[in-house]
């Protein structure tokens, strides 16, 4: 099935299949979790309209569609960090897809990308009580450390982890 999805760049008329994609990934990784408020705040601030619009149009940043017969099914979003070296990562799939290597096929393109921007590795910071994210990263990167961060003036810890890509 995930060898079957379609690959390619983001586009503005896929903004609405990425937002929607967010909301169940994020409600499937961290429902229960982070209260309903935070997670629609960071929803609607992280995807907006006019920020996936600067994403798609940014030559700084790469976004990354995967489709299934038209429907947009996952994403993945990368680009330098305020590190020269470092870039950070974003990947999200539908939960009806998770664990069918459609991830890892979305990482290769954001760390080809990467790569043509001269930046070596990748980090991401993933919450503790994100247990598919962390089984994905764990199984494609290196645990670095922990750390602190807020979410909806929460703090969570979070795991942090990289990767060597050049």
């Amino acid at each position: 099935m995930a060898d079957e999805a379609t690959i390619r760049p983001a586009e503005r008329g896929d903004i609405d299949g990425i937002q929607r994609v967010a909301r169940r990934a994020w409600g499937g990784a961290y429902g229960g979790v982070l209260p309903e408020d935070a997670l629609d705040e960071m929803l609607a601030v992280h995807y907006s309209d006019e920020v996936l619009g600067r994403t798609i149009a940014s030559s700084k940043r790469s976004l990354f569609v995967a489709e299934d017969d038209g429907t947009i099914v996952g994403y993945a979003s990368g680009g330098p960090s305020d590190i020269d070296v470092e870039g950070e990562l974003s990947i999200y799939l539908d939960p009806d897809w998770w664990g069918q290597g459609l991830g890892k096929r979305l990482l290769d393109c954001v760390a080809e990308s990467l790569a043509e921007q001269d930046v070596e590795c990748i980090e991401e910071k993933v919450l503790d009580e994100n247990e598919v994210g962390n089984a994905f990263y764990e199984k494609h990167f290196d645990r670095v450390g922990r750390e602190e961060i807020e979410i909806g003036g929460t703090t969570w810890t979070a795991n942090v982890y990289r990767t060597e890509i050049a």
